[in-house]
């Protein structure tokens, strides 16, 4: 067997996604965890000490630097997001990376260039989900043809503003907006067969900071969000991804076609499924499938050459556009066309 690929775990500030993919490091065989950087030495030996990690850093360039690490994640605030990937790249190590990649497009026009230019694999948080049951699954019907023409998609995410730590429910810097992640879209932009040609917006947001102001976008933003036409047949998609949930995380998607219908519900975890559909007649109710993963043995396999990638730095670059269309779409009041990537 193959020696295990040193992985590196830069920046605890997305923490909830930090610690499932570290818990995952720790017991893959192929890899080894050989170190852990964060801003609070103090937090990142918690996580160490969790999974059996001895090297800590405070300083994230002491393990994006060091020669004898092959890999690297960065959960990293989006911030400082960019020079993190742009230094492992130019070092020739691979990068999965947080969502969304950058700020802005010219820092995620930057970690294109870089990445292209060293020829690493790249896997962007965000697309992680494609990798699961339900989304190959929906890729495939989606593929064979069983919804005809799709008529509209429509896919939610309704969460509360996070934590800055496990232990500690205050926000944070999820409430600073120079370090606060814009609200990243992946779905349902990797099933159209071209680009959406516009964005729109609308609903408010709302600031949880000390002003609790209402301002456009805010950290823990939400609202309903357009593309048009995103889809074939010239359907329309519908998307509400937001920080504005007092309760619990909730998410699901429905796609309704032609020729068949779809929808998911995580919450009660079923999955309801009416058309061309092998063995089902009418709607049908059945147990949903596994809707996300962590994403680590899809990166272990692009790095050993067993897989074709899932997603790269292109779709990244896409879906902050998109994203942040959204964003001047909720500013300007009109509905805005995303950037066009080059």
């Amino acid at each position: 067997m193959s020696e295990p690929i040193r992985i590196a775990l830069v920046g605890l500030d997305h923490w909830y996604s930090a610690f499932p993919v570290a818990d995952e490091a720790a017991r893959h065989p192929e890899v080894e965890l050989c170190g852990i950087a964060h801003d609070d030495r103090d937090r990142a030996g918690e996580l160490a000490r969790r999974v059996g990690v001895e090297r800590v850093e405070q300083e994230p360039m002491a393990l994006v630097e060091d020669p004898a690490v092959e890999a690297v994640i960065s959960f990293i605030d989006c911030r400082r997001n960019p020079d993190v990937v742009i230094a492992a790249a130019e070092r020739g190590k691979h990068v999965l990376s947080i969502k969304p990649v950058a700020r802005t497009l010219e820092e995620a026009t930057r970690v294109r260039d870089a990445v292209r230019k060293a020829g690493i694999h790249f896997l962007p948080a965000e697309s992680r989900p494609r990798l699961s049951t339900y989304q190959r699954q929906l890729r495939a019907w989606f593929d064979e043809g069983r919804f005809g023409k799709l008529i509209s998609a429509q896919a939610s995410l309704w969460a509360g503003i996070p934590q800055q730590w496990h232990d500690d429910p205050t926000p944070g810097w999820f409430t600073d907006p120079e370090r606060a992640p814009r609200r990243r879209l992946d779905r349902p932009q990797h099933l159209p067969d071209r680009p959406p040609s516009r964005a729109a917006r609308r609903g408010g947001g709302r600031d949880l900071g000390p002003d609790r102001q209402p301002q456009a976008p805010g950290p823990a933003d939400g609202g309903l969000r357009h593309l048009h036409p995103g889809l074939r047949g010239r359907g329309d998609a519908t998307l509400e991804d937001t920080w504005t949930n007092p309760g619990a995380f909730q998410s699901g998607n429905v796609l309704v076609g032609t020729e068949g219908a779809v929808r998911l519900d995580v919450a009660a975890r079923r999955l309801s499924v009416a058309g061309n559909f092998d063995g089902f007649k009418g709607w049908v109710e059945v147990a949903a499938p596994v809707s996300h993963v962590e994403g680590l043995d899809h990166f272990v396999d692009l790095i050993r050459g067993r897989a074709e990638p899932v997603a790269g730095v292109d779709d990244a670059w896409r879906n902050l556009a998109v994203t942040l269309a959204f964003y001047e779409a909720a500013r300007s009041r009109r509905p805005v066309a995303p950037e066009v990537l080059s």
